[in-house]
């Protein structure tokens, strides 16, 4: 496992911003970079979906908590059909090239997550790399 490039997946939750403190001592020691990714899930079918402004600026928010960490980062966000966030979390990870993906969560039992279809979840069993969850 290398932690010099790693995927922060992001969505504004308390869980989430609890991984970023996460993924900075993980890059740090290796001089990692850190790339920072929302995956906005929309409507199929809907038109003329822009990025919001809370969206751009939770990821520039995260950016720049990195940036000040001394960590090298960038981020995104990325639109993607409902339903479709973890698969482009991890397809994200991948073209990246980074050996980690780190990501909050609610918490919920596997039964739970399952039911629910929690991202967490779904990018844990799609991941080609190691997944850290921070609850």
């Amino acid at each position: 496992m290398t932690f010099d490039r790693l995927l922060l997946a992001v969505d504004g939750s308390s869980h989430s911003r609890r991984a970023v403190p996460i993924a900075i001592e993980l890059a740090t020691p290796f001089h990692g970079e850190v790339f920072v990714l929302h995956a906005a899930e929309r409507i199929r079918g809907q038109a003329g979906v822009t990025t919001s402004p809370e969206a751009e600026q939770l990821v520039t928010s995260v950016v720049e908590q990195l940036h000040k960490a001394g960590v090298t980062a960038r981020g995104e966000v990325h639109h993607v059909p409902m339903g479709h966030a973890a698969a482009d979390i991890v397809d994200t990870a991948k073209a990246q090239g980074s050996g980690v993906i780190v990501m909050g969560s609610r918490g919920l039992s596997d039964l739970a997550g399952m039911l629910l279809g929690s991202v967490a979840h779904k990018v844990m069993h799609l991941a080609h790399a190691p997944v850290l969850i921070v609850r």
